[in-house]
């Protein structure tokens, strides 16, 4: 279901959705555009992960923080739904891997001057 604002029949701005009526289901708040989810959002999953951050054409895409229920956390770069670019994965033992990721795969650090100021 869908509580929001539309135009010309579309969701448009600000709104909420859940997927189902259970409290516990996949469900999203934040702007849409043109009937899909488009700049800042948070969705959470019915797993109880749950994805802060930028959208572009109902996918991931731009700055955002990902924290998975095993205790893992992506913060960075998103591109159509992956990580990609600059990002900082800290994993439940408290390690890190900070650098580049290319589709959803940590490559290595990245060369200081490459790096762009998001966290």
């Amino acid at each position: 279901s869908y509580v929001g604002e539309f135009k010309n029949g579309l969701k448009e701005g600000m709104g909420k959705w859940r997927k189902s009526k259970e409290s516990n289901s996949n469900n999203y708040e934040g702007q849409y555009h043109l009937d899909k989810k488009n700049g800042y959002g948070v969705f959470k999953w019915a797993s109880g992960n749950i994805y802060r951050g930028q959208y572009l054409n109902d996918e991931r895409d731009g700055i955002g923080e990902m924290k998975w229920t095993d205790g893992s956390t992506y913060i960075g770069q998103w591109a159509r739904g992956i990580q990609h670019g600059h990002g900082k994965m800290i994993f439940p033992d408290g390690s890190v891997k900070e650098g580049f990721f290319d589709h959803n795969v940590y490559k290595g650090p990245m060369p200081t001057e490459k790096i762009p100021q998001i966290m």
